[in-house]
């Protein structure tokens, strides 16, 4: 999916839908969208007693992507109330506190 401003995200099997309650439940957190910003959303539920270093091997070895790229993945838990998002600054992983 292409935003007005060039923004690319890749959705995967996500729905728009899915995409929508995600960034509801973003709710006051503020991201900035720059070029070339990719976002990749999890389907499937996440065990969120998963560490950073759980998730990272879920990206690499589950949805066989790089998690030290550029990218931000988005992770939900089963009951879909709670999200976890992970992203590579250039010199760690960084997960805003859920």
């Amino acid at each position: 999916m292409r935003l007005p401003n060039g923004v690319e995200f890749e959705l995967g099997n996500a729905s728009f839908e899915e995409l929508a309650t995600i960034v509801q439940m973003l709710g006051a957190t503020v991201f900035r969208f720059d070029d070339g910003l990719r976002i990749y959303v999890r389907r499937d539920p996440v065990d969120f007693r998963v560490g950073i270093n759980g998730l990272s091997i879920l990206v690499e070895q589950s949805m066989r992507l790089n998690p030290m790229d550029t990218s931000l993945y988005i992770f939900s838990n089963r009951r879909r109330d709670r999200i976890k998002i992970l992203g590579w600054d250039g010199s760690g992983f960084c997960k805003p506190p859920t």
